[in-house]
């Protein structure tokens, strides 16, 4: 399918911005995008990090310039509301960016020529100059990138490509940054290499910038959505451009997070770094080593938070990622050196959480950053952003600086730990990220779901089911879709809940039968609505499968389409989809479901179909089924399968009205030890005490074993002797003869006078002498008998055969709990 309709293969001279892209434009668009992200991590890597804090550090830089060095990045974000201004009026953005990104990047090159040609205190200045040139030059096309990426990308697949896309980018920082460290360590070791190992690290980087630029120039790009309202040309436009972001409710809510959060991230932030050079002597291979974990660590997160973004939000990960990294700082307190084997540790901890955290912290302010704006306003938004957490965040190393350089002669032990000016800016900074959590809870994200919500789900999913959902997400066999299909449907996990529906739509129908299956075991009901549209997809053919999910599911707003589902003319069900509707409003039940049973119950003959409609409006529990289920029965008394149906019904309903007529089917049930179970059942469930003679009839004269233990549990259940009775009725045969005997001499304990009866009453039970038991018993009750179990006693005392087990063990739960 195409978006769009053209011809002529997209190149950099010849695509028409104004032309939509294919589908295939967007898919290759992608494709650059990863290896643009690839390549500008080479240069990224080998500018910054522990490689830029060395070289300014070798160039003689302070804790004021160190803390400039970091802030120059984010205070050059301010140009980005010029250049946001500026790009609305271009017709293409790709020439623009890739300009000024190569423009930043190639100033690296004077940058690595410093040493050579000037003393290190001059190379000092010219250094933090010309960083300041490159940081602005590539700070400027970004709004524009952004806005390109935000029109690229879909929406509902942002979230897993731009984890593909910074998992690639990881895997190369990884890769190139170990190298780079021991190829710098040599470097330094050997007397006047120094500036050859910074120059070839500083060069490789501009040539991976080179590269970078040719991806993006390679990069179809897509039309531009651009507003209505022109902004352009007059003062008013300019402050009604600038003005948008602020009159955003969602874009304040969210700036004011990031805001404090980026205070918090950078007022130590270039000090980490300066801290284990200094105090702790790392050389530059440990310190890729611990870049190349923390790399690691956010290679094998990222798809995972890409994954979970695009189901479950993005605000609930960014919370789980603030969390994260909120006592990092706390940590690196610990790191001192001395104890090697804690130190390693310690760091390890640091660079595992910080690779897993700050990976999704990134990928999920972005992600939000670009929901919260229209296409047309995406520009405009991600400057604002820039700029005004940049500014905050520009400041705030500058602040760390003046508080190390303020701090330089403190130190305070506590137990053990030696508390100077770095770990009191580590503690500074714990604190900032903290206070920012509060303000999370402003930010909105449409139809995400709690933090909360979010990490039970995922302890509550179990390892297998990953695997059963990728086989789900990425094509694969029938055979393979299927068993995954299966799978989730008997281990469901809301996981699933977005491949499950995708699923629905599947070639094959086993895996869109077991797909609607899956979904209505997982008991979410964001299914709801994809389940509906099966049912009524007579071309899907899995209406049974979705109709029987749809009452699993057990959200009544799917009654009303079952309903005009089974009252539509215009289609013809098969009889399983009937039956299968039939079920669903059963277990969906209300007043609602119970009507329009009962209208189709009025409308058929079919005997099949009047059992299935009975068994629905017993599980409705609606009593205005009572009256019509009477009526069937007495309709139906010679087919046993609809009267039992009726009869269990009946009893789910638990209508006193019904008393007579279960009373009825009971005494009248003769061999039919189905009619006699079911009839005593439902007794019990409308508590009609007046059923206990016919309750006793019924367990003596029944012949199967599991019929009189069925009968006789409505019967001590009738008695409101229930647990009681099941106790014993349910024991095997030596823990039951020893709790029987336990509970006669216990009843006689409570009985003066009643040691012969309980005696003669053990005996006759022991030596399997149930009618003699029985008599004893009779006479143990007679002994501060209760009112409300003489009728009991009278009935049993009339019973004229053979008096069953099960019957005796009634009587002695009745005995003892009396």
């Amino acid at each position: 399918m195409r978006i769009g309709t053209r011809r002529q293969r997209d190149t950099p001279t010849s695509q028409s911005v104004t032309a939509p892209l294919s589908r295939l434009d967007v898919i290759r668009g992608l494709r650059f995008s990863v290896w643009d992200g690839a390549f500008a991590t080479i240069w990224i890597t080998l500018t910054s990090g522990a490689f830029i804090t060395g070289f300014a550090l070798w160039l003689g830089a302070d804790s004021v310039a160190i803390g400039l060095l970091t802030a120059v990045p984010t205070l050059a974000a301010l140009v980005q509301l010029l250049s946001s201004y500026t790009t609305e009026s271009l017709p293409q953005r790709r020439p623009f960016i890739v300009i000024y990104s190569l423009a930043g990047r190639l100033l690296w090159l004077p940058i690595l020529l410093l040493p050579f040609i000037f003393p290190l205190n001059l190379a000092l200045t010219i250094f933090l100059l010309l960083f300041t040139a490159s940081s602005v030059l590539t700070s400027i096309p970004m709004p524009a990138w952004s806005s390109w990426m935000s029109d690229l990308v879909p929406v509902g697949y942002r979230g897993r490509y731009f984890g593909y896309r910074n998992m690639v980018a990881g895997i190369t920082g990884m890769v190139i940054s170990l190298p780079a460290a021991l190829l710098l360590d040599q470097a330094v070791k050997t007397p006047g290499w120094r500036f050859v190992g910074f120059a070839f690290l500083f060069g490789t980087g501009v040539i991976g910038g080179i590269v970078s630029g040719v991806m993006v120039w390679l990069q179809p790009e897509p039309p531009r959505i651009r507003a209505q309202e022109s902004h352009t040309g007059s003062s008013r436009g300019l402050r009604s451009y600038f003005a948008a972001p602020f009159a955003d409710v969602k874009f304040r809510r969210l700036l004011l997070f990031n805001a404090v959060f980026g205070v918090g991230q950078n007022l130590a932030a270039p000090f980490f770094t300066v801290y284990a050079l200094k105090e702790l002597q790392l050389n530059y291979l440990w310190m890729q080593v611990l870049a190349a974990i923390t790399g690691v660590s956010a290679l094998v997160s990222m798809p995972f938070w890409g994954y979970l973004a695009d189901k479950f939000g993005n605000k609930p990960l960014l919370a789980i990622g603030t969390w994260g990294v909120l006592t990092l700082p706390i940590s690196w307190i610990f790191t001192v050196r001395g104890n090697n084997a804690v130190m390693a540790a310690w760091l390890l901890e640091i660079n595992v959480g910080s690779g897993i955290f700050w990976a999704v912290v990134g990928l999920a302010q972005f992600n939000l950053l670009i929901g919260c704006s229209s296409p047309e306003n995406t520009s405009v938004y991600v400057a604002t952003m820039s700029a005004v957490t940049g500014l905050l965040a520009g400041i705030a190393p500058l602040v760390g600086g003046y508080l190390m350089h303020l701090m330089s002669g403190l130190h305070i032990m506590i137990h053990g730990i030696d508390i100077g000016n770095y770990q009191v800016l580590f503690i500074l900074t714990t604190i900032l990220r903290l206070v920012s959590i509060p303000l999370l809870s402003g930010v909105q994200d449409v139809g995400a779901q709690s933090a909360g919500d979010v990490i039970r789900q995922l302890g509550q999913a179990k390892p297998r089911n990953w695997g059963h959902i990728r086989k789900l997400q990425k094509p694969s066999e029938q055979t393979q879709r299927l068993r995954a299909a299966e799978a989730l449907a008997e281990s469901p996990t809301t996981l699933a809940l977005g491949e499950l529906v995708n699923a629905l739509q599947d070639p094959s129908l086993e895996v869109r039968e077991q797909a609607a299956r899956a979904l209505g075991n997982i008991g979410n009901r964001l299914a709801l609505e994809p389940l509906l549209q099966a049912a009524q997809d007579d071309a899907a053919s899995i209406t049974t499968e979705a109709a029987e999910a749809l009452g699993v599911l057990g959200d009544r707003r799917a009654v009303p389409h079952l309903i005009a589902l089974l009252t539509d003319g215009a289609r013809v069900l098969r009889r399983a989809e009937r039956q299968a509707i039939i079920r669903a409003l059963g277990a969906l039940g209300g007043e609602d479901a119970a009507a329009a049973l009962i209208e189709q119950l009025n409308s058929t003959s079919d005997s099949g179909l009047q059992e299935d409609i009975a068994d629905a409006l017993g599980r409705t529990r609606s009593p205005k089924a009572v009256g019509v289920l009477t009526d069937l029965i007495a309709r139906s008394r010679e087919n046993r399968t609809i009267c039992v149906a009726c009869v269990r019904a009946l009893g789910r309903i638990g209508a006193p009205e019904a008393r007579e007529i279960l009373r009825s089917m009971l005494n009248s049930s003769g061999n039919d030890q189905v009619m006699a179970a079911a009839a005593a059942t439902a007794l019990t469930r409308v508590g009609d005490r007046q059923a206990v003679p016919f309750l006793v009839t019924a367990t003596s004269g029944a012949t199967a074993a599991i019929s009189r233990r069925q009968i006789a549990h409505s019967l001590g259940t009738v008695l409101e002797h229930g647990e009681s009775s099941y106790r014993l009725i349910s024991a095997a045969d030596m823990d039951r003869d020893a709790i029987v005997v336990k509970m006669i001499k216990e009843a006689g304990k409570a009985r003066p006078g009643s040691t012969v009866s309980v005696r003669h009453a053990i005996q006759a039970y022991t030596s399997g002498d149930f009618r003699a038991t029985i008599h004893h018993l009779i006479q143990l009750s007679r002994i501060d008998a209760k009112t409300e179990d003489e009728e009991f006693w009278t009935s049993v005392a009339t019973i004229e055969h053979e008096v069953p087990l099960e019957l005796v063990l009634v009587a002695v739960a009745v005995l003892a709990d009396d």
